[in-house]
């Protein structure tokens, strides 16, 4: 009976010290898992660039802006997919393109956040493309003291009927000339192809007057009513004389009128 009674005592110690174990530990345990458990923030991103409902003249555009608590972002255009711009650890800013087409367009950018479970950080704006246009015809305009400040013309340009090769060589020969190579009205110190013509021809005989044939064609058609007292070799030079004059005369038309 006694060594019934000893070991009951034992057994009741022992259970005592494992319940006070029991409740000693197990707080700090509690305790111990709570501090471990990881704490997942909800991913943010804004856009800085473009601003929302601006107006670009380039299909690819730029976008720029600050992000937090994500790994990548992914860009929708009109809700659908386009692509996505990844992230180093720690990320808090990114720059990134997107190429849209003519018109107005929705863009949305989702950050993903690092923790799963977590709703994703949004922003959005509206852009709209517009093609640049191309540079109408220009004219100068004329400041006060003299300097250009500006250009608008309204006036068609006419087009040649040449060929642009042999076109853009008359134009340099031209502008070398101090030619207007065109129909159009020359300025003041420019000559019009067709008085640049005449102006030649003047020159040309002026300088080496016509044929032979055709003074002495012209000195015997003539002899009847034109400076009859003039006859032979003197006839034939008076007619010489005389288209080199008118030579002269072409020039001074060509230049001065």
């Amino acid at each position: 009976m006694l060594g019934i009674a000893v070991a009951a005592k034992r057994l009741v110690t022992i259970i005592t010290v494992m319940f006070v174990a029991v409740f000693l530990f197990a707080p700090m345990t509690f305790a111990q898992s709570t501090i471990k458990a990881q704490l997942c923030n909800q991913s943010v991103v804004t856009i800085v660039q473009p601003a929302h409902d601006g107006t670009v003249n380039n299909p690819v555009v730029h976008f720029t802006g600050t992000v937090g608590n994500a790994n990548q972002i992914e860009v929708y255009v009109d809700n659908n997919y386009s692509t996505q711009i990844p992230l180093s650890s720690g990320a808090t800013t990114y720059a990134s393109d997107v190429t849209i087409g003519t018109g107005t367009h929705a863009i949305k950018l989702s950050a993903v956040g690092n923790c799963s479970g977590v709703t994703n950080g949004e922003a959005s704006l509206v852009v709209t493309y517009e093609p640049a246009k191309a540079a109408g015809p220009t004219s100068t305009n004329v400041s006060e003291n003299g300097s250009k400040v500006g250009s608008t013309d309204s006036t068609p340009q006419s087009q040649s009927p040449l060929s642009p090769s042999l076109d853009n060589n008359l134009s340099s020969i031209g502008q070398w000339l101090n030619i207007k190579i065109d129909n159009q009205q020359a300025s003041q110190s420019q000559l019009s192809f067709v008085r640049g013509g005449v102006l030649v021809a003047g020159l040309v005989l002026s300088v080496f007057g016509v044929a032979a044939i055709i003074v002495d064609w012209f000195a015997r058609a003539t002899s009847g009513f034109l400076l009859p007292a003039l006859a032979g070799a003197g006839r034939i030079l008076a007619f010489r004389i005389f288209f080199r004059v008118v030579g002269v005369a072409t020039v001074l038309l060509a230049l001065f009128l």
